[in-house]
């Protein structure tokens, strides 16, 4: 399981954790929303917020994904962010 802090845009794709689990890139990037807080414990972790906007680039078996969060990008585990239902 990664455990790490975020880090700037540019080192995400180098994160060291990225390379310790099989990894699922998406196809395309997705934008999910925040549901629970996460504060990141290690390096290639990112915190995230209540309500936060995450651009997913990719999702791992082991329950944590990959993206970018308020120009910070790392690891968070999967089950803290969902689809947000459109409103008309």
């Amino acid at each position: 399981m990664p455990r790490g802090g975020p880090g700037p845009l540019n080192n995400f794709s180098s994160l060291s954790v990225a390379s310790t689990f099989i990894k699922s890139p998406l196809s395309e990037s997705i934008v999910l929303l925040a549901i629970h807080p996460f504060d990141a414990q290690a390096d290639g972790e990112l915190n995230l917020s209540i309500d936060d906007y995450v651009v997913v680039r990719e999702m791992g078996p082991n329950g944590w994904s990959g993206g970018e969060c308020k120009g910070m990008a790392g690891w968070f585990p999967s089950a803290y962010i969902e689809r947000q239902e459109k409103h008309q």
